[in-house]
């Protein structure tokens, strides 16, 4: 019941109480196989819904990943600029390949020297 820690200065213990269940990551195994036999799992309509939909966003947070404009900071208001920069950047290159060939590293050079350019 006690998972002892220690710290720089301090040690301290974790009791669980007894009631609740305790289980290793070694030994979870998925519901859907139980047993060692694969058994159906129905899944609420939600969650099929959510499952199709987010493959396009999880997509794009790829694509946007490649080549990001974050750079490390803690302050989480800068963290929100560089993301709607990069989501920005982003839609801004999907609309350009509609009309133009091209790939995205091409794209943000363009965008970049553009938005440096001096008038």
């Amino acid at each position: 019941n006690l998972f002892p820690t220690t710290t720089r200065r301090k040690s301290w213990c974790c009791c669980l109480p007894p009631a609740t269940t305790r289980m290793m990551l070694s030994q979870w195994r998925p519901p859907s196989f139980v047993g060692g036999k694969q058994q159906v799992v129905h899944k609420p309509q939600p969650i099929i819904d959510y499952n199709h939909k987010m493959g396009g966003v999880d997509t794009a947070d790829q694509m946007v990943r490649y080549y990001s404009c974050r750079r490390k900071t803690y302050r989480w208001n800068i963290r929100v600029l560089y993301d709607m920069i990069d989501t920005a950047a982003f839609n801004g290159y999907k609309t350009y390949s509609a009309f133009n060939k091209g790939d995205r590293i091409e794209y943000l050079n363009k965008l970049s020297g553009a938005l440096m350019a001096y008038n």
